[in-house]
């Protein structure tokens, strides 16, 4: 059974706004511990730490892949840009430093998008005083880091697609 990509947007929506809505110290965060074997993962890689590979990625990125330990191209595109979002070398291989990044991530909240700070007024004019303004930029604020999230949504998901297209050849 097929589920319509609109269910797993509505879900990742709501995950998000639970999620922005309650304060960050409230939130416990699994302690998700990969291993990645010792050998730096490519193109072609197959075994149990390509398993864990998977498994990273289907619950970081949502991916929705199949757990068959093979590692082929598609997957080395979503590898690459993962990696270049997360401020390493985008050379597609696995190696010490993307693990060590990897482990990091998967113990992160699952929005990790920063909302942006207001500026400071430049005007002479006092500030509104009714709590009714301060709801209204809390909504923006929270209106702005869905739209991050859902944009970051949409750049992941059209990934998956493509996995999902030629899934035979991963």
């Amino acid at each position: 059974m097929k589920i319509p990509k609109q269910i797993y947007f509505i879900i990742f929506i709501f995950i998000l706004v639970i999620t922005t809505i309650l304060p960050l110290g409230s939130l416990s965060v699994a302690q998700a511990q990969y291993n990645f074997g010792t050998t730096t993962l490519k193109n072609g890689s197959r075994g149990e730490a390509v398993k864990e590979l998977q498994r990273f990625l289907n619950q970081v990125l949502n991916l929705g892949l199949a757990i068959d330990g093979k590692l082929g191209p598609k997957t080395i595109v979503v590898i690459k840009k993962w990696q270049r979002d997360n401020g390493l070398v985008d050379d597609g291989l696995i190696g010490a430093k993307t693990k060590i990044q990897m482990n990091v991530a998967a113990t992160q909240p699952l929005s990790t998008t920063p909302t942006p700070t207001p500026s400071p007024r430049t005007t002479t004019t006092p500030p509104p005083s009714s709590s009714s303004s301060q709801s209204t930029n809390n909504a923006a604020a929270q209106i702005r880091a869905l739209n991050n999230a859902s944009n970051e949504y949409n750049t992941y998901n059209n990934a998956a697609n493509q996995l999902n297209a030629n899934s035979t050849s991963l």
